[in-house]
């Protein structure tokens, strides 16, 4: 796994993304098959047309198409991380990189808010998956809160 700082330098991208549309179709990226399950009930519930990869790697086939409103992944997943997924994916399609959100179920600290923040990226916790969910819907400012 490549080193942040090394992630977020390969990125070259700005520190603020820009405000995202209403989304229709999500990507849900997670090695956990019971988080997967719980997003797309949730997103269904929300009349959001949902797809969902258990790792990067089918993920990157997945995200070949640049089909997605919206692609939410997982930072820590065994093999390739979600910071990495994202390198990729903008290389396959840099005019979509602000569709791509982080999340982590591991608590939000300050650390990961700025190694983030570090990337380019906007992150959620999975613990408000739904209520972020809905945010970028409607185009709110999906942020992370930082424990202190």
């Amino acid at each position: 796994m490549k080193h942040d700082s090394t992630l977020a330098a390969e990125a070259g991208r700005p520190l603020t993304p820009e405000p995202r549309k209403s989304a229709s179709t999500v990507l849900v990226i997670d090695d956990d098959p019971s988080f997967l399950r719980m997003a797309s009930v949730l997103a269904g519930k929300k009349g959001v047309k949902i797809e969902t990869a258990s790792s990067a790697r089918e993920a990157e086939k997945l995200l070949r198409s640049g089909t997605y409103d919206l692609i939410l992944s997982d930072y820590f997943m065994p093999g390739e991380s979600g910071g990495e997924l994202y390198l990729h994916f903008v290389q396959w399609h840099p005019e979509l990189a602000d569709r791509f959100i982080l999340m982590t179920g591991d608590g939000v600290t300050t650390e990961a808010v700025d190694r983030f923040r570090a990337l380019g990226l906007r992150c959620i916790s999975k613990v408000f998956f739904y209520e972020a969910l809905e945010g970028f819907l409607v185009g709110g400012p999906g942020t992370c809160g930082a424990k202190t």
